[in-house]
């Protein structure tokens, strides 16, 4: 039995009174990135992790979340919030309270979920481009690992993706068409270094995120 049905909601995920957001720092490198899954059955017909997992849609890609191993474990990724009218899943800043869910009424242990990984150091140093034949414009891009708390969980991570000058897809001023397109290149990226199998990881030091 998993034990997450014997316990309450793990305090090791909530935010804590002397935490603080984490900076970028080097230490993330040798880090994983865990994203859950609906199902397990994670591979397509040619072995590869199914597109649909890496996000739905190509506009998902503006901020994709992901979980810090480490504090984070892999079985916390069963845990599935169910009270979404709750600030669950809003920002949490410094300073501010914790939210709790408590276990069937805001949040259950969903057996099906599956998962896979990123290694961070490996995400950050990928570099890939796109030409825009019809603006003759060449596009180069790269992934950024950013903390992104909410009060249900410390340890939420995004990826996005930014273009050579430092500024999100999301907010280039070009046409809607040619940011799908530099969106779907990112998520040819993604899935193309996702690891299935676990790794073995360890856990980013505290001084990175206590005051």
């Amino acid at each position: 039995m998993n034990l997450l049905r014997k316990m309450n909601y793990p305090a090791r995920l909530l935010p804590q009174s002397d935490y603080k957001k984490i900076e970028w720092s080097n230490d993330l490198c040798p880090l994983f990135l865990l994203r859950y899954t609906p199902s397990q059955d994670l591979l397509d017909d040619v072995n590869k992790l199914k597109e649909e997992y890496i996000a739905k849609q190509t506009d998902h890609l503006r901020d994709l979340s992901t979980n810090l191993l480490g504090e984070f474990l892999i079985e916390d990724n069963k845990i599935e919030i169910i009270e979404k009218e709750k600030d669950f899943f809003c920002e949490w800043n410094e300073g501010d309270e914790a939210s709790e869910p408590v276990y069937n009424i805001d949040f259950v242990i969903n057996e099906n979920r599956g998962c896979f990984y990123w290694n961070i150091g490996e995400i950050i140093s990928l570099k890939f481009s796109h030409t825009d034949h019809i603006g003759n414009n060449d596009y180069h891009l790269n992934f950024m690992v950013l903390h992104t708390p909410v009060k249900c969980n410390f340890w939420h991570f995004s990826i996005r993706v930014f273009s050579e000058n430092q500024k999100e897809i999301s907010t280039l001023t070009v046409r809607a068409g040619l940011k799908k397109t530099l969106w779907r290149k990112a998520k040819e990226q993604l899935r193309e270094y996702a690891i299935i199998e676990t790794p073995e990881f360890g856990s980013l030091n505290s001084k990175h995120y206590k005051r």
